[in-house]
């Protein structure tokens, strides 16, 4: 079983938004999703999500292209149709798909080689 490992997964990110302190490894999601402060009660979940993904994504393509078995877990998100709102401002949808390998012990989820 293969995945990414953390430490790669921070080259894709802002600097030290994944940090490490002996067997802890943080994510900083003011660093992540650069705001200049983030609260448990703000909602931005998604958000969070969605950077974290994408980074997973361009890790597994720079993992992929030395591996001896390749990684098939992070997709590159799919777009939807720019459409925009009622007060003039403009979103698409943003589709994120993700792959692992569920043993029967949920504590050894893995991603998925082909």
């Amino acid at each position: 079983m293969t995945d990414i490992s953390f430490h790669e997964l921070a080259q894709q990110l802002p600097s030290n938004a994944i940090v490490a302190s002996g067997d802890t490894v943080l994510i900083d999601l003011k660093r992540l999703m650069g705001e200049s402060a983030v609260a448990t009660p703000d909602r931005k979940v998604g958000e969070a999500l969605s950077k974290l993904l994408v980074a997973a994504a361009k890790t597994q393509d720079v993992y992929n292209q030395t591996a001896a078995q390749p990684l098939n877990s992070y997709f590159h998100p799919s777009y939807g149709i720019p459409t925009q709102t009622e007060g003039g401002g403009l979103y698409a949808i943003r589709t994120h798909y993700l792959t692992v390998q569920l043993p029967l012990n949920l504590g050894e989820i893995t991603g998925v080689t082909f």
